[in-house]
């Protein structure tokens, strides 16, 4: 929150998360990280600020990472939220399942796998086995996490 300043506008945690981070599901290192703003012009506002202080040669980082700030969409998330999820077509966050007749395609069998969700109900069970959790003393523990293991 820190990063995107005080001024960001993004949704109360009656909505939702506002804030997705992306693990890469093998390694679990974090690769994207999605906010989600009231509007599409909040949203616009921060991505214009960061612009602006790149221009001026002031990069954006998270630590000594660098990163890249750049307008998305509800359908990218649920992409990036749900990868085993073939044959989906997501709108407007919404998913559509389609057919397909190509004879090396297993079709839609899932959101989650099976082990994604014995993983998360693990999580859930003994959130103090993930070493990181102890490092974030400020992350309200009741808000739920949208990062599959």
């Amino acid at each position: 929150m820190a990063f995107l300043g005080r001024n960001a506008k993004i949704i109360t945690p009656d909505l939702g998360g506002a804030i997705h981070i992306i693990m890469e599901r093998s390694t679990s290192k974090t690769m994207d990280c999605y906010v989600e703003f009231f509007s599409y012009g909040d949203a616009l506002a921060v991505v214009n600020k960061f612009r602006r202080n790149r221009e001026e040669g002031r990069h954006p980082r998270v630590g000594d990472r660098h990163v890249a700030v750049e307008m998305s969409g509800q359908d990218a998330l649920m992409r990036d939220l749900f990868p085993r999820a073939k044959n989906v077509i997501w709108e407007d966050g919404n998913p559509t399942v389609t057919s397909n007749n190509e004879p090396y395609n297993s079709g839609f069998k899932t959101f989650v796998t099976s082990e994604e969700m014995v993983m998360l109900v693990k999580h859930a069970e003994q959130p103090h086995r993930v070493s990181h959790e102890m490092e974030l003393p400020l992350r309200d523990p009741s808000q739920p996490h949208s990062v599959m293991p």
